[in-house]
């Protein structure tokens, strides 16, 4: 978030769009959480962005809610788990 500046999103499309932009100009490290996170088309864009944001040298901390990701295919998470640091 360029200058700590507020953004008031009222949909989820406009404020994913953001953080995924945030993702793609990380330089250094990206702590990203999330509670839910399903294996949809936008799961797939957040997990590209993070795959990425590694590729380029970002450090790259992931934390899902285990049990709320229950339903998700653990091959979603397998991904992110071969090549991410502090998946949790």
């Amino acid at each position: 978030m360029p200058g700590g500046d507020p953004r008031i999103y009222t949909s989820g499309e406009s404020r994913f769009e953001d953080m995924l932009a945030d993702i793609d100009a990380a330089q250094h490290r990206i702590f990203f959480e999330s509670y839910i996170c399903k294996g949809d088309d936008t799961g797939l864009a957040f997990r590209e962005a993070l795959v990425r944001a590694h590729d380029r040298g970002v450090e790259v901390f992931v934390a899902f809610d285990e049990f709320a990701n229950l339903v998700v295919p653990r091959a979603f998470f397998r991904v992110l788990q071969s090549i991410l640091e502090g998946l949790k």
